[in-house]
């Protein structure tokens, strides 16, 4: 079978121009990355064929893969695809809450059938891009950014149990050295449920502990978490904020309370806005509504997204509805469009209907 000597030669003409409008379209985007992300480092094209221009960059702990490809001879194909994490476990309510927590129609869930199985979570984005368009490719940075910052709170609020993207990539690197961290990623209940808390150099303490989290098994966590401190002499700060999660998890107000109270003191400064946020919960959990507001009333600079949901509960259960819906609309300024919290605050607003 013989080809067209004419075909390749339209071919090849084609290519080269859908090759100079890629390469115009990257002297844009280059200088945006910069500009929004900071540090950018180039990578690897996955189909060097197709794929012009691949960049790295970290944003809210995601490790963020950006690529510019040939399309055709008036655009470019821009995609971001940023790993989100794994989850063991709550993977089908991760999956509805990320499915309904949309910035804009740019950034999409993505993932394969044999993403999918493992259980694991991506963001992505897409544009069809010209060399005449910076305002729309900073617009689409600005939508991955603001979306993997929701996504960032919506975990923290809703889903500890995440193994997180960069955590995870890191520690698959670590994996293909290490047998027992290999085996304790591929299948976290089979690695513990077969006795390997008695763990010697073949893996960190912390790794178990972190198992147990990602499994949601928080007394036994916090079990391993109390062991691990009566043997080793770490920072007292430290071995505290690791309680806070599982105590959480597991209802233990008092003891809560208890944990916000004497990290206050010991805490960077950094880290008061999240002790604020666990404080507010406990309080609201243990019923002392008009405490909450207490707590938070001096948060409102460097508010996080649990501060804000609480202070609208806590408005809530007082009766204070208009106060209620302007704390809320301020967390999901932070989170974005919370399905979680809608039904929770709903329960308890004096007046439902303000939702609608």
């Amino acid at each position: 079978m013989s080809i067209d000597p004419r075909h390749r030669t339209v071919n090849d003409e084609a290519t080269s121009s859908a090759l100079a409008t890629a390469r115009k379209v990257n002297v844009l985007l280059a200088p945006l990355l910069v500009e929004r992300f900071g540090d950018v480092q180039p990578a690897q094209p996955g189909e060097p064929e197709r794929v012009i221009a691949s960049y790295a960059v970290e944003d809210f702990g995601f490790h963020c893969r950006i690529g510019l490809a040939l399309h055709n001879d008036a655009a470019a194909s821009f995609t971001a695809v940023v790993p989100v994490g794994r989850f063991y476990h709550g993977y089908r309510r991760a999956l509805r809450w990320l499915a309904n927590n949309r910035v804009t129609n740019t950034v999409s869930i993505a993932f394969d059938d044999d993403v999918a199985k493992r259980a694991e979570l991506w963001v992505a984005c897409n544009r069809i891009t010209t060399p005449a368009d910076s305002a729309g490719l900073r617009e689409a940075l600005n939508n991955l950014h603001d979306e993997l910052g929701a996504v960032d709170a919506g975990l923290r609020m809703w889903f500890p149990q995440a193994l997180r993207g960069q955590k995870l990539t890191d520690l698959e690197e670590a994996a293909q050295s290490d047998d027992g961290l290999r085996a304790l990623l591929a299948s976290p209940p089979k690695f513990l449920d077969a006795g390997h808390e008695d763990f010697g150099d073949q893996l960190a303490a912390q790794f178990i502990g972190d198992a147990h989290g990602w499994l949601g098994r928080w007394d036994e966590q916090l079990s391993h978490l109390d062991r691990a401190a009566s043997e080793s002499d770490s920072d007292r700060t430290e071995r505290l904020l690791e309680r806070g999660r599982p105590l959480m998890e597991l209802g233990r107000w008092d003891e809560l309370v208890t944990f916000c109270r004497e990290l206050d003191g010991l805490a960077d400064e950094e880290d008061k806005p999240m002790l604020t946020g666990v404080l507010a919960q406990a309080l609201y959990e243990k019923g002392d509504f008009e405490e909450v507001l207490d707590v938070v009333r001096s948060a409102t600079l460097d508010a996080t997204a649990r501060v804000c949901l609480y202070r609208a509960l806590a408005h809530a259960k007082l009766g204070r509805g208009c106060e209620a819906m302007e704390a809320f609309l301020e967390y999901e300024r932070i989170v974005g469009k919370d399905i979680i919290a809608t039904e929770i605050l709903t329960a308890v607003m004096p007046d439902p209907d303000a939702f609608y």
